[in-house]
């Protein structure tokens, strides 16, 4: 599979810098562009710690019309984006995975502005893991 790259953060990192990275690495172009990282792996002995500072980060995401000055990012492609990150996410979380950071429509839900969402403990057999995702969903 294409686009699978792992982002990875290990316990001797600056933690500021490996959330800065992280963000930078995954929500770039809204996360759907090829050269994102697909998931984090953390050490245990930072895990707690990186996945409480990196889920403070997103939730803070404005989703909104790239005009406005507090948007942080805009719309996926398609609303067949938004279906399919949520039909990934649904899949996930069916297999045991957990919400650090709930994803939702912004605004009118026919619309393609759905905010990011974390997960945490993502079975390696779950959607996420096994198809190109291409949206800011992170596992």
């Amino acid at each position: 599979m294409a686009a699978s790259a792992p982002f990875i953060v290990f316990d001797d990192c600056n933690l500021d810098e490996a959330v800065s990275a992280a963000i930078i690495c995954k929500f770039r172009g809204s996360g759907q562009t090829c050269i994102c990282a697909n998931r984090i792996y953390v050490q245990e002995g930072v895990y707690t710690e990186f996945t409480s500072r990196l889920a403070e980060k997103v939730a803070g995401f404005q989703v909104g019309n790239g005009l406005d000055s507090d948007t942080t990012h805009g719309p996926l492609i398609h609303t067949c984006a938004v279906q399919k990150v949520i039909r990934h996410i649904e899949d996930a979380v069916s297999k045991g995975a957990s919400i650090l950071v709930a994803s939702k429509h912004i605004g009118d839900p026919n619309t393609s502005f759905f905010a990011p969402t974390v997960l945490f403990n993502v079975s390696p057999t779950a959607l996420l893991h096994t198809e190109e995702t291409f949206v800011r969903s992170l596992p």
